[in-house]
């Protein structure tokens, strides 16, 4: 039997969007995709705020509360 694995990227959406979505939105957006089953959520990325502003709040949007959860959460870096 194939395996799919489905992978969420709202990072791709957000970057490009004009006006800013505020942190505890993204937060709760990606919590809600955690909750809801998906393993791997590509939500960040750590990049100039100058070129893509979206993303200047990146620290913020990923919740402390997650790294004490069950699950393995942990940055392409690792």
């Amino acid at each position: 039997m194939e395996t799919v694995n489905l992978i969420e990227c709202p990072r791709d959406a957000w970057q490009g969007l004009p006006d800013l979505i505020p942190t505890e939105y993204k937060a709760e957006y990606l919590q809600e995709l955690v909750l809801a089953g998906f393993k791997h959520v590509d939500a960040v990325s750590f990049v100039s705020p100058k070129h893509v502003k979206q993303m200047a709040d990146s620290e913020e949007v990923i919740p402390s509360r997650w790294h004490r959860s069950s699950r393995n959460y942990r940055h392409r870096g690792e």
